[in-house]
C-alpha cells in the first residue's frame, strides 16, 4: 500500500501539521507514505516539493492562468464594501496539469488543504487511483469559502455569495461549485472518492453538501504524539518571559490573531471587565496582537518546535479558544495532551473535545459575558483544574493518539483498495 498526501504546505499551518502528523503515523504503521507539497519547510526525504517548470513558455502559461483565475474576484468583487475575498479559494490553480505530471506513484492519493496548489478539475480528470480527501475546513464542500458561518447556500448550488458581497446567481462561487460537481461526480460514481472529516460537525456539514453528500464520509479524528505533547516543567520559560511564579496564565494560540474567525477580539472584550488581578495573557502566533491597557500581556511569537510548544501549554493554567467556527483544532488537542484544561465556545468540533466539567468549560458561541465568567471560574478553582488536567490526558490517550488515527486510515485505505 502506497499513499501520497497532497498538501499546499508540510508543516506551516494547522491543516499542514495535521497532514504531516498523519503521514508520520502511517509510516510508523508500515504504510508507504509520502507527501507532495507546494512549500516544503521540513527536512524529511519522504516530503517531496513540487518544482514548477522554469521554461519561458510554462511561466507565461502560469501567469496567464493566474490572471484569469484572479479576475473572477478582482476588482469586481473584492473592491466592494464589506467583501472578504481572501477567505475564498478557487478550485483551480495556476499550475494546472504540472502537479499531476509530477505526482509520485501511489495506490491512493490523500488530499488535504490544497488551495493555490492543486487544480482540482485537472487532478480528478487525469488521475485513475482512488482519492481520499481529508477535510480541514469547508472549502471542498462549498463554492469557495473555507467556513460558511451562517450561509447555507452550499446545501444547494452556492451563488449570491455573502463572502464576496455578491448578488449574482452565477457568481464565482456558483462557477466553482459547477466545476467541482463535474470533477467529483465521476469519482463518486466509480466509488473512487472517499471523504474523511476529523470532527462529527464537519462530517454532518459534508453530508448536507450537494457536492460531497453522495460520497462515503468517514469520521476519523486527528491524532497527535501524546508522549511528545505532555506536561513539562515550565519554570525556565516563565523566567525567560518575565512572568513570576505567582501569576496565573491564560493562553491563546492561533496562526493569526487578526483572523476574526479565531475570536481574539472577543477574548479581549471578555477580559476587559474580568477580574485579572495576578493574571497574564500569553499569546502565540505569527504576529503580535493589539491588547489594550489594563491587560497584562506577553506575546511569545510563532513557535514551530513541538517540545517548546508543550512547555508553553504546560505553563498555562487555562487555554482559551474563542473560535466562531472551527473543525477540530490542533491547539485544543495539544493543550489537553499537556494537561491544560480549555475554555471555548460551543462551535464546530470544539465541544467534541472540550467536555463541560471534564476537560474544560463551554459557553454559547459569541457570548462575551459567559466567556468572561468561564475564564474567571477556571482560574478560581485550582482543585477543579487539577482534576480536569488528569482527565484531559486520559481523553487524549484514549481517543486522539496518532496511532489510533493512523490505524483507522490504514483500515479505510485497505477497504477502499479492495473495492477497486
Amino acid at each position: 500500500m502506497s499513499v501520497v498526501h497532497l498538501s499546499t504546505n508540510d508543516v506551516w499551518g494547522g491543516a499542514a501539521k495535521a497532514a504531516y502528523r498523519l503521514h508520520q503515523g502511517l509510516r510508523a504503521e508500515s504504510v508507504q507514505s509520502s507527501m507532495f507539497v507546494r512549500n516544503k519547510r521540513s527536512k524529511q526525504d519522504h516530503v517531496v516539493e513540487f518544482r514548477p517548470s522554469d521554461s519561458f513558455f510554462a511561466k507565461c502559461q502560469r501567469a496567464f492562468r493566474y490572471v484569469r483565475i484572479r479576475r473572477d474576484f478582482f476588482p469586481r468583487y473584492v473592491s466592494r464594501p464589506g467583501s472578504t475575498g481572501t477567505l475564498m479559494s478557487d478550485d483551480r490553480s495556476r499550475f494546472a496539469g504540472e502537479v499531476v505530471d509530477q505526482l509520485p506513484a501511489a495506490n491512493i492519493l490523500n488530499l488535504h488543504w490544497v488551495a493555490e496548489f492543486v487544480d482540482i478539475p485537472n487532478l480528478f480528470r487525469n488521475t485513475d487511483v482512488p482519492i481520499v480527501w481529508t477535510l480541514h475546513d469547508m472549502n471542498p464542500l462549498t463554492g469557495g469559502c473555507h467556513y460558511s458561518f451562517r450561509c447555507r447556500r452550499f446545501e444547494k448550488k452556492c451563488g449570491i455569495c455573502p463572502r464576496i458581497d455578491s448578488d449574482e446567481k452565477n457568481d464565482p462561487s456558483r462557477k466553482s461549485w459547477k466545476r467541482k460537481r463535474t470533477a467529483f461526480r465521476e469519482k463518486i460514481n466509480q466509488n473512487k472518492l472517499h471523504v474523511v472529516a476529523p470532527s462529527t460537525w464537519l462530517a454532518r456539514e459534508a453530508r448536507k453538501s450537494t457536492l460531497l453528500g453522495g460520497a462515503p464520509i468517514h469520521h476519523i479524528p486527528y491524532g497527535l504524539d501524546h508522549t511528545r505533547f505532555r506536561p513539562r516543567s515550565s519554570q525556565s520559560e516563565r523566567s525567560r518571559l518575565g512572568i513570576s511564579d505567582t501569576r496565573k496564565i491564560i493562553l491563546f494560540v492561533a496562526h493569526s490573531s487578526t483572523d476574526p474567525r479565531k475570536g481574539f477580539h472577543l477574548l479581549i472584550k471578555a477580559l476587559k471587565n474580568a477580574n485579572l488581578s495576578g493574571v497574564t495573557l500569553v499569546s502565540i502566533g505569527s504576529s503580535s496582537p493589539v491588547v489594550p491597557n489594563g491587560i497584562t500581556h506577553v506575546h511569545a511569537g510563532h513557535i514551530d518546535d513541538e517540545e517548546k510548544l508543550s512547555v508553553m501549554y504546560s505553563m498555562a493554567d487555562v487555554f482559551v479558544i474563542p473560535s466562531l467556527q472551527d473543525n477540530l483544532p490542533n491547539t485544543v488537542l495539544e493543550s489537553m495532551a499537556c494537561g491544560t484544561p480549555v475554555v471555548g465556545f460551543k462551535s464546530g468540533g470544539i465541544p467534541e473535545m472540550v467536555r463541560a466539567g471534564e476537560t474544560g468549560w463551554l459557553t454559547e458561541k459569541g457570548n462575551i459575558r459567559e466567556l468572561r465568567q468561564a475564564i474567571e471560574t477556571s482560574l478560581e478553582d485550582d482543585t477543579e483544574r487539577k482534576k480536569m488536567s488528569t482527565q484531559c490526558r486520559r481523553v487524549i490517550a484514549k481517543e486522539y493518539t496518532i496511532k489510533r488515527q493512523a490505524r483507522s486510515y490504514k483500515s479505510m485505505y485497505s477497504a477502499l483498495l479492495s473495492q477497486n
